[in-house]
């Protein structure tokens, strides 16, 4: 399996991708966050991508954007860890377009201030 996902203390959920995400690696760890949600009432999810060495395709992000952004996920919040943050990353711009809390940045710290923040609601505030 190319990522771990588990609950945090702090009810976090935290996914962390190594080497490469299929298309059924995302499709099973979607399926274990709705799980964890459902078991633990976890609302946030940390996706650390930092050692992630093969992104998947442009289609498959778009196409988990979409899903992401659907009814199943609709009270989550999701923060991408990455190593650095591309001007536009198309994951964020797709969800985000569609009113769902996603955001990626590239310091764990902010991220989880972001995630515990009481933003319930997609404002469009620019990165800080």
């Amino acid at each position: 399996m190319s990522y771990e996902a588990h609950v945090e203390a702090d009810g976090c959920i935290r996914v962390a991708i190594h080497d490469e995400l299929t298309p059924a690696d995302i499709d099973k760890a979607m399926q274990e966050i709705l799980t964890a949600r459902k078991e633990h009432g976890a609302t946030k999810i940390l996706c650390d991508q930092r050692d992630m060495k093969v992104p998947p395709s442009e289609i498959v992000v778009f196409e988990t954007a979409k899903r992401f952004s659907g009814d199943a996920f609709s009270d989550m919040k999701l923060a991408i860890l990455r190593n650095s943050i591309p001007e536009d990353h198309l994951f964020e711009t797709v969800a985000r377009n569609r009113t769902a809390l996603a955001r990626v940045f590239d310091d764990e710290g902010k991220a989880r201030l972001w995630l515990n923040a009481n933003n319930m609601r997609h404002t469009g505030t620019p990165r800080s």
